[in-house]
């Protein structure tokens, strides 16, 4: 759910976020998601801090990671891929998805560097096993009757 910007006819709540913010947590959380996207690994926390330095002073941390779960929601209603970790949550600002989509059409390359599949790693790679033999998918489990114990 997209939230509605303003607490009136041209007037903005004291909670919504600055352009500028926006456009900076943006880039951090695309900057985050291509990282994990190729593979690397990047801190989040450092992230964080970092980007608190380009935002109002009385934005909290938590307030950024409840953005950055915000951004989630809007990349998933966009059909793109989101942050592990930053789980998607609703009522989020709509400048939040008008600068996704304004990104990537400025730059479409964004996208595919996005839908990327990480380079396999033995720390992130699955492996294909063979499934169990049937002598131990026969075994026969030990069952109780709950009702004769109960009786």
């Amino acid at each position: 759910m997209v939230k509605r910007e303003g607490s009136g006819p041209g007037r903005a709540s004291r909670d919504d976020w600055s352009g500028a913010e926006v456009k900076a947590v943006v880039d951090d959380y695309l900057t985050m998601l291509r990282s994990e996207a190729a593979g690397q690994q990047y801190s989040k926390s450092e992230h964080r801090r970092t980007l608190s330095q380009k935002l109002h002073p009385e934005r909290t941390a938590s307030a950024i990671e409840f953005k950055h779960q915000n951004i989630s929601a809007a990349m998933l209603e966009l059909g793109l891929p989101y942050i592990r970790g930053y789980k998607p949550r609703g009522n989020y600002q709509a400048a939040l998805l008008w600068e996704i989509q304004h990104r990537l059409e400025k730059d479409p390359r964004q996208l595919a560097a996005l839908r990327s599949e990480p380079e396999a790693s033995a720390a992130n790679s699955l492996q294909r096993a063979e499934p169990p033999s049937s002598t131990v998918t026969n075994r026969k489990g030990r069952h109780l009757d709950y009702g004769l114990l109960q009786e």
